[in-house]
């Protein structure tokens, strides 16, 4: 509010145009606008790797060793999206973004940032979709001898509207970071 008073004063003494002044405002919104959104994003890009951490941690305790793989992807992903997020809120929106080891495990893999990055987003992409529509235990289901799928339901079902929603948020941030990185190659 103050930037915005002294715009003013300066457009009532004739020291800018009003024209100016709304520049001079417009600029100043889409900082504080961009830096906003910057901060916005990291702060989901944390919790979405919390709950990346733990939907892993819950596949590897519940599939009796069978979801290790999915389990500790999901697992390794979501500390690294943790890791990069949190990074990036402490240097700030000017600093160049961050890189955590799991990405940099798929750049050196694929020998090429560009597609070392694609490979973790479409990975991390999967593994969304995975835990979403994974088949879990239906609640108060009781299984004695064999696995009966009459017993289970897909993952989706069980999850809240505000952590289905905030996973459709993350996709459509890592299908954006996808598109945006692919336009920074060609």
């Amino acid at each position: 509010a103050a930037y915005v008073d002294e715009v003013i004063q300066a457009v009532d003494e004739g020291v800018i145009s009003a024209w100016q002044g709304v520049q001079e405002i417009r600029a100043e919104y889409e900082d504080l606008a961009s830096k906003a959104r910057f901060y916005l994003q990291n702060g989901v890009g944390v919790v979405a790797g919390v709950m990346q951490v733990r939907t892993g941690i819950s596949v590897i305790g519940s599939s009796r060793g069978l979801g290790v793989v999915p389990g500790g992807l999901m697992v390794g992903h979501g500390v690294n999206n943790a890791y990069e997020s949190l990074s990036n809120i402490y240097l700030g929106p000017h600093a160049i973004g961050t890189v955590g080891p799991v990405r940099r495990i798929y750049q050196m893999v694929f020998n090429n940032d560009y597609e070392g990055d694609m490979k973790y987003y479409a990975v991390d992409l999967a593994l969304s979709a995975y835990g979403v529509f994974r088949p879990v235990s239906k609640l108060d289901s009781v299984e004695l001898f064999r696995r009966d799928p009459i017993n289970y339901e897909m993952a989706y079902r069980q999850t809240g509207k505000l952590a289905l929603s905030l996973e459709a948020l993350v996709d459509l941030l890592t299908i954006d970071a996808m598109v945006s990185g692919g336009n920074m190659e060609n």
